[in-house]
């Protein structure tokens, strides 16, 4: 009877899943082999299916895939990629310890390397490395604000990223959103006048590939002192690294910049920058979309970057991120408050070829835009389905449940 009972009881959760769209789930935690440190940002794609995430701030990552992966691999600047054996994946959440894996260059190749030279050279390979054909991608989205230690706001959607051929620019570049869901803070003190730069539409904007201009035009570049760094390794290529330091002239924002190129193929693999918070009021200007009067404004940092990874021969974008540290408050009040804002979005996966199709412009979402304005109730069972996420961080996690309780009879009322 008891057997009879636990077989029914499978029975009724394939059934479960099998309406919701059965998928595998597979679970783990990166660390540093040798401090034991969690590693964010870690690609974890299954190579047989195509599809991709990354760990969290916590080292923490969710994938789902139709089938248990044959073909895991997890990848990291600086460190070997790792492949788990097969038989392990599903039993349990997976620990992985990722090691640092030194560089082995000729020296004379690094002394010699005019940083700009190669630069030029990197752009002028782009439609070789880059896709030569549209592409649909998909990607998941998330927006979050912080006020001090405490989360006042959190959005994440499904999106659809539309890729044009490198070889023709970013012009019908474009994302769709196809399932969001947003939570904020409903206490006056935490309300958050002031708009930064950011949204879904990062996954165009920050393709800096696509809109080198942006940061490596010749007349950019006068604006740099260049130089090469040490070379560090991505999914165990070897990498050469451009540093970029802004001159002390400054008529506009300006970053410091590290850009990683792969020295067999010359492919732009990675981008982080962060504004240059010299001239305050210039960065105010770049981080802030709107700021109601009377509200006071001091910048503090914004990093952002950009990665990609390589697969059949073609590098894609993977992962883009936007994060912005500031202090603002009222003039009226005594003491200010201190706001982190987050932008992120991971490529999870690729349509095929046959359903690759441009975005509708009445279906793209806005350049600038964010999803506070998109209204959804937050409580969903299983709101993602068989789609990946980038898995919520220990303190998110925490400051969700304390928002879902603080707009329960907000939520009451919609319902």
């Amino acid at each position: 009877m008891n057997r009879l009972t636990i077989l029914l009881m499978v029975w009724t959760l394939v059934l479960t899943a099998s309406g919701q769209g059965m998928y595998f789930v597979t679970e783990g935690t990166v660390r540093d082999a040798e401090t034991r440190e969690r590693l964010s940002g870690v690609e974890v794609r299954d190579t047989m299916e195509h599809v991709w995430t990354v760990t969290n701030t916590d080292g923490r990552f969710v994938l789902k895939t139709q089938h248990k992966p044959t073909a895991l691999r997890l990848s990291h600047v600086g460190y070997a990629p790792v492949m788990p054996d097969s038989s392990v994946i599903g039993r349990e959440p997976l620990r992985i310890a990722l090691k640092r894996q030194a560089v082995d260059l000729p020296e004379v190749t690094i002394l010699l390397q005019d940083p700009k030279a190669l630069l030029r050279e990197a752009i002028a390979k782009i439609p070789r490395n880059y896709a030569r054909e549209p592409e649909l991608l998909k990607g998941f989205y998330r927006e979050t604000t912080q006020r001090r230690r405490k989360f006042i706001y959190v959005a994440e959607a499904l999106t659809e990223v539309y890729k044009n051929s490198y070889g023709r620019g970013a012009a019908r570049d474009a994302v769709a959103i196809t399932k969001v869901r947003r939570l904020i803070s409903t206490q006056a003190k935490d309300t958050l006048g002031a708009k930064m730069r950011g949204g879904p539409s990062l996954a165009t904007q920050l393709d800096l590939v696509k809109n080198f201009e942006d940061l490596l035009s010749d007349e950019m570049l006068d604006h740099y002192r260049l130089r090469m760094d040490m070379p560090e390794t991505t999914e165990g290529r070897q990498q050469l690294v451009v540093a970029m330091d802004p001159v002390e002239y400054q008529d506009a924002a300006y970053y410091y910049a590290r850009i990683w190129i792969d020295a067999q193929t010359l492919a732009f693999t990675r981008f982080e920058l962060s504004l240059d918070m010299r001239d305050r009021q210039l960065a105010s200007r770049f981080m802030l979309l709107h700021k109601p009067r009377g509200v006071r404004f001091k910048p503090l940092e914004m990093t952002l970057t950009a990665s990609y990874g390589t697969e059949d021969g073609v590098t894609r974008l993977r992962y883009v991120q936007s994060h912005s540290r500031f202090q603002c408050d009222w003039k009226r009040r005594l003491f200010h408050s201190t706001y982190d804002v987050i932008s992120e979005m991971a490529i999870t996966g690729q349509y095929p070829a046959t359903e690759v199709h441009p975005i509708a412009r009445k279906d793209a979402f806005p350049k600038s835009s964010s999803l506070y304005d998109r209204a959804e109730l937050f409580e969903a069972p299983d709101f993602w389905g068989s789609e990946n996420i980038i898995a919520p961080s220990e303190s998110l996690e925490k400051g969700i449940e304390k928002l879902k309780k603080l707009n329960k009879p907000a939520a009451q009322s919609v319902r």
